[in-house]
């Protein structure tokens, strides 16, 4: 078989096409992972300072929550340049957790003042397949007629 100069040159687009295709590949793949390396930093640091609060009841320095104090002292590493996007990320967990313990004792508090029950979810939440008329009212005279023959 005789190899052509056309035959050649076309041989070494395909092989320049699919050095490409390959390193595109490369780029989009180092990206997810480095999507799913933000995810599992994030998550796992608002975990640990949740873990942390939940353990000691809120743990505060000079009257400032630990989260707070820790996210604002990994990004202002990160800003320095240490390890900046993995500290960002941690710093970010960090906040994360202080938010959501702060909205939780919010909405408790505005559901206190709104006059709804104050009651325990099992874990999963749910009502264990009692649909109940759960309100600012109460449970409803046919709620609790369900509720005892359960």
């Amino acid at each position: 078989m005789a190899v052509t100069e056309s035959k050649y040159n076309q041989a070494l687009e395909r092989l320049a096409s699919a050095r490409k295709r390959v390193s595109n590949v490369k780029k989009e793949a180092e990206g997810q992972v480095l999507q799913v390396v933000q995810t599992v930093e994030v998550g796992g640091s608002a975990f640990t300072h949740a873990l942390v609060e939940g353990y000691w009841n809120g743990v505060e320095f000079l009257g400032i929550p630990l989260p707070v104090l820790t996210g604002t002292g990994l990004h202002v590493l990160g800003f320095f340049g240490i390890a900046p996007e993995h500290l960002h990320n941690f710093g970010d967990g960090a906040y994360a957790s202080y938010t959501t313990t702060l909205g939780l004792g919010i909405g408790e508090e505005m559901r206190r003042k709104g006059g709804a029950p104050v009651q325990q979810l099992p874990a999963g939440g749910g009502s264990q397949g009692l649909p109940l008329n759960v309100s600012a009212g109460g449970l409803s005279d046919a709620d609790l007629v369900r509720l005892a023959a359960a």
